[in-house]
């Protein structure tokens, strides 16, 4: 902050909107759009992905073993749910701890609810679509119905 002259409200700002993917991958924000740069040989959104994948599996290790075992791997949201080459990527080489992709159902699946781990693994992998407006439509209702009775 000192060196940029950043104040700390800038600083937030740039970390939370300027970096990760967009950071990483030369200022992509959009996944669908590193992924096409990265097809076309860029190395910086290669590298985004490659750190988005790695994170993921950081985090199912790091729950697997705070847990001592997992039910069910979910994948969510836009890449979660639209990128099964990201799927597949996050559960290769998974096996030993019980999580098994099916390569034909996660290629089949888009944007639909399914399991789309083969029937060997002891992890359901699931996909899930998100419905944020739903979500916070719901609350809203719920919230206003709340305070309506004061």
């Amino acid at each position: 902050m000192e060196k940029l002259g950043l104040t700390l409200e800038e600083a937030q700002r740039q970390l939370c909107k300027e970096s990760g993917l967009k950071g990483l991958s030369g200022g992509y924000n959009d996944f669908r759009d590193v992924q096409e740069q990265a097809e076309k040989g860029n190395a910086r959104a290669k590298l985004a992905i490659d750190v988005l994948v790695d994170n993921a599996r950081h985090w199912i290790g790091a729950y697997y073993l705070k847990l001592n075992s997992i039910d069910s791997l979910v994948f969510t949201a836009g890449i979660g749910e639209n990128r099964a080459e990201v799927r597949e990527a996050i559960c290769r080489n998974l096996d030993q701890l019980g999580i098994v992709l099916d390569p034909t159902l996660n290629a089949k699946c888009r944007a639909i609810e399914a399991v789309i781990s083969a029937p060997e693994s002891r992890v359901k992998i699931l996909v899930i679509p998100t419905n944020e407006e739903l979500v916070v439509a719901r609350e809203a209702r719920r919230f206003l119905q709340a305070n309506s009775k004061n």
